[in-house]
């Protein structure tokens, strides 16, 4: 029998326990009721991120993607003065770096898109220099194209295992079902106020296109890996998926349904030996999201009697190529479309700054030949390879997270590529995290040598 002292340190261990979760507890409703509903998510994020990070390159890479997604500085402007993209870019380059100098292997990934997102970066320098406006285009190279290319350096590098790999996938869709949350509670608790009914977010988010081609990133890898999961997690995928779904209804982005439209059907084609039945049974899908959308709901109309939102685009593309005639080689400057837009739409009725709203015509105008052209060939030979990485995926374990990743990438890629012709992403993140990730995956199962053993579960 337990001694009358035993008895009595259990009964304070346990009470002390009580304690702390009461503390626990009574801290993140707090944070709920006084900050933001969100805030214990953070809170948990940020502690077990911190701990991740602190021991592996590949942790803080992790923190780092999680960062430029959910963008918490944008919420809590106090955090802004941290730098956290900085900070968690610089520290997981330097202990990549520190790594390859301590094992006195300095080399890096090898693959075609590699070297073309090289001559892509060359020819982004040349358009900063010889741009409309060096100073502008310098600040915006340094503050968020140095960042593109760390994290496009960090993907390809330390995403290096079929285990990596699927926690990368799984990292990304947390983070863009944390996005669709919050989309679709802006739209059911009214907050959303973009045309009066489109949920958006915060920051370079705030546009609701851009939010939904950022949805976009992780729908069909969430459909596979609840096809493929079994038990608790084939519940946590489905309610992934459902959050990305909601989440890109209440975007309202007609951008973002059709990326969805042409990504179901290249996910689907090959699954059912009917291709006419497939298209139009995901056009027939498609046209009830657009419904539940209430897409209806938005048009305004201009002068002429076209959808404001379509005769924007239709200005901005001429514009576009109107700038690319006047300088083809180098663009007018990165990032330099919006400030150019006045002095090239000259038969616009809406005169002010805007963007192009095509992802494509903006590398083009902006950065010419010498940008659009390695742009165009990594975005081609990306989505080659993942189409490349759907045929592989049948050697992976069928009921595995495994076969989900590579499975899914090239609907992941063609959602966001399609979905681009009216968004203009070219110049942030999103794009490259797939990109990078294919181009990783590319490296583990397809190269030469590649022959990975792990099987995940």
């Amino acid at each position: 029998m337990a001694s009358v002292a035993q008895r009595r340190s259990a009964l304070v261990a346990q009470l002390l326990g009580a304690f702390l979760l009461g503390a626990v507890a009574w801290a993140l409703g707090y944070l709920v009721v006084a900050i933001h509903p969100l805030a214990p998510l953070a809170l948990v994020v940020g502690v077990a991120g911190a701990v991740l990070g602190a021991t592996h390159p590949f942790g803080l890479l992790l923190i780092f993607l999680a960062v430029l997604l959910t963008r918490p500085h944008d919420f809590y402007p106090a955090l802004k003065a941290l730098q956290l993209a900085k900070l968690t870019a610089v520290g997981s380059l330097g202990l990549f770096v520190a790594g390859k100098m301590m094992r006195r292997d300095l080399s890096i990934a090898d693959a075609p898109q590699v070297r073309w997102f090289g001559y892509l970066l060359g020819g982004v320098l040349v358009s900063v220099v010889l741009g409309t406006n060096r100073g502008f285009s310098f600040a915006f190279f340094k503050d968020v194209f140095v960042k593109i290319a760390i994290l496009y350096l960090l993907i390809t590098n330390l995403v290096d295992s079929p285990k990596r790999a699927v926690i990368f996938q799984t990292a990304v869709a947390l983070c863009t079902g944390y996005l669709g949350f919050y989309a679709y509670r802006a739209k059911l608790t009214g907050t959303a106020d973009i045309e009066g009914s489109r949920a958006a977010f915060v920051g370079i988010l705030g546009d609701p296109n851009d939010l939904a081609l950022t949805l976009l990133m992780s729908v069909f890898f969430c459909f596979a890996a609840w096809r493929r999961s079994r038990g608790p997690l084939r519940l946590f995928f489905f309610a992934l998926l459902f959050l990305h779904i909601a989440g890109l209804i209440a975007t309202q982005s007609r951008g973002g349904m059709l990326g969805l439209v042409a990504a179901s059907y290249v996910f689907f084609k090959d699954r059912v030996k009917n291709k006419a039945l497939v298209l139009a049974a995901v056009i027939g899908v498609g046209g009830l999201f657009l419904v539940a959308a209430g897409l209806k709901s938005r048009a305004t109309v201009s002068s002429d009697g076209i959808d404001a939102s379509a005769q924007g685009r239709l200005d901005a593309w001429k514009a576009a190529g109107r700038m690319f005639v006047r300088s083809p080689a180098w663009g007018v400057g990165v990032e330099m479309f919006a400030w150019q837009y006045p002095n090239y739409a000259w038969d616009a009725w809406d005169q002010r700054p805007k963007e192009t709203h095509n992802m494509y015509l903006k590398a083009l105008a902006e950065t010419g030949l010498l940008g659009f052209v390695p742009f165009a060939m990594l975005l081609w030979l990306t989505w080659r390879s993942a189409g490349l990485l759907q045929v592989r995926s049948s050697r992976a374990p069928p009921d595995s997270l495994e076969r989900a990743v590579l499975e899914s990438q090239q609907a992941n890629l063609t959602g966001l590529l399609v979905s681009a012709f009216f968004l203009s992403q070219c110049w942030t993140w999103f794009p490259y995290i797939l990109v990078g990730f294919v181009t990783a995956l590319e490296r583990i199962y397809l190269q030469p040598a590649a022959d990975p053993e792990e099987v995940i579960v």
